[in-house]
C-alpha cells in the first residue's frame, strides 16, 4: 500500500505544471494564472506575488499582465501605475481619497529602477515586474493591496475594485494580492475560503449583495477551479436573504476569458442547505475555469455564506489492488497506470520512465 500512495504523491508532484512568468509580450506563461477581472469580461487583467510552483523574474515583489481591446486602449492607454499599500495599513504611507482604508506606501511603474515590462506587437498586452528592492521604506511582506489606474486618473474596469465600489459606495476597495489557490472542482466541495478575485471571500468573510439595485445588477465574485473530469454537480448555499435570491453561476476559461457553461437557479429563498440545483458540466472539457456568481434579484439584500458543488461522480479513486501480486491498478484523473515489481506501466502495457 506504500507504493500506492507514494505513487499518487509522485504523479501529483510530476503533473503540477511549475509556471514561469516572464517579460516577453507574451500572454502564454499567464495562461493559467486566475484572472482578477470579472471573468467573461474584457480587459483582462493578472497579477501575481512569489509563490510555491510560480517563477517570477528574480527580485520581483509582484508581475501584472493586462489584456485590452484596441477601442479599450483609447480610454485606458500605455502600461498601469500600481498604487501599493505594502502592509495592508493605514498606519504608513499616505491618505488615499479614493478609499479612506488605503495607505498609499508606493506609486511603482515602468520608470522604477529595475522594473522590466513587456508589450505584444498591437500593444494591447502589457505586463510589468516590480522588484521588492523597491520597496525602501515599507518592506514586502509577501502580499499587497494594489489599486491599478491609467493616465493617473482611471481604474482598470471590471476589476474587483471597481466591483466593490458598488458593493459600497463610500469608497473603492483596495486589489488584494496574494498566494493563489486553484480549488479541485471534483473534490469535495468548492467553498468561500479559497482564492477569489474579492477580497469579502476571505475566510470567515461573506458575499454581501446588499444593494443590488436596478442600476447596479453586475455584482459579481468568482473562484479559480479546475475540472479534471467532466461531471455532473448538485449545487447547495448557505444563504442569508431579506428578499429572494439567485445562484447565477458561470464557468469561463482562465485562459481565454470565454464562458463555456451557464447555470441559473431562479428565485431561492434562504437557509443554511438551500438546494440550488444541478449543472451538467459533463460535456466540459478538463481545465482551469474561473468560476463566477452572480445574483440577478433585484434588492435582495442578499449574503453568500457557503456555496458549495459536489460532484456526482466521486474524486479519483484507487482501485483492484492485490498485494499478493504485487501489482496496483490506479485510476487517477480518468487515466489508468499499473505499478508492477516497483515499476510503472500505462494501460497499453508501456513502462512509463
Amino acid at each position: 500500500m506504500k507504493k500506492v500512495f507514494l505513487f499518487v504523491a509522485l504523479f501529483a508532484a510530476v503533473s503540477m505544471n511549475a509556471q514561469t512568468i516572464l517579460m516577453d509580450g507574451d500572454n502564454a506563461d499567464w495562461a493559467d494564472v486566475p484572472m482578477l477581472n470579472e471573468p467573461g469580461v474584457s480587459p483582462i487583467f493578472k497579477m501575481v506575488v512569489p509563490q510555491e510552483g510560480l517563477t517570477l523574474p528574480e527580485g520581483a515583489a509582484f508581475c501584472v499582465m493586462v489584456e485590452r481591446t484596441a477601442e479599450q486602449i483609447a480610454t485606458y492607454p500605455g502600461f498601469p501605475v500600481v498604487f501599493v499599500d505594502a502592509d495592508k495599513s493605514t498606519a504608513t504611507g499616505g491618505s488615499a481619497w479614493y478609499c479612506p482604508s488605503f495607505g498609499q506606501d508606493y506609486e511603482m511603474a515602468t520608470w522604477d529602477e529595475g522594473n522590466t515590462y513587456g508589450v505584444n506587437d498591437d500593444e494591447t498586452m502589457h505586463e510589468l515586474t516590480c522588484l521588492q528592492s523597491n520597496f525602501t521604506d515599507v518592506p514586502f511582506d509577501g502580499s499587497i493591496n494594489a489599486f491599478l489606474l491609467f493616465d493617473w486618473t482611471k481604474f482598470l474596469p471590471n476589476s474587483p475594485s471597481d466591483n466593490a465600489w458598488k458593493w459600497s459606495e463610500d469608497d473603492y476597495h483596495p486589489i488584494n494580492v496574494k498566494p493563489y489557490e486553484i480549488a479541485d472542482l471534483n473534490g469535495t466541495h468548492v467553498a468561500k475560503d479559497i482564492y477569489s478575485s474579492h477580497e469579502a471571500l476571505t475566510v470567515d468573510a461573506t458575499i454581501d449583495m446588499k444593494g443590488n439595485s436596478s442600476n447596479d445588477l453586475e455584482l459579481w465574485a468568482s473562484w479559480a477551479v479546475e475540472l479534471k473530469e467532466p461531471a455532473k454537480f448538485d449545487i447547495t448555499a448557505n444563504i442569508t436573504s431579506s428578499n429572494t435570491a439567485s445562484v447565477d453561476l458561470a464557468l469561463v476559461n482562465m485562459t481565454t476569458n470565454k464562458t463555456v457553461a451557464t447555470f441559473e437557479s431562479g428565485d431561492l429563498g434562504e437557509g443554511e442547505a438551500v438546494e440550488v440545483g444541478e449543472w451538467d458540466l459533463s460535456s466540459v472539457p478538463a481545465g482551469k475555469y474561473m468560476l463566477k456568481f452572480t445574483n440577478h434579484v433585484e434588492w435582495s439584500a442578499m449574503q453568500l455564506n457557503a456555496l458549495t458543488l459536489k460532484s456526482q461522480a466521486g474524486p479519483s479513486h484507487i482501485t483492484n489492488v492485490n498485494t499478493n501480486a504485487k501489482t496496483v491498478k490506479v485510476i487517477r484523473d480518468g487515466q489508468v497506470y499499473i505499478l508492477r515489481d516497483g515499476k510503472t506501466f500505462n494501460a497499453l502495457g508501456s513502462e512509463m520512465k
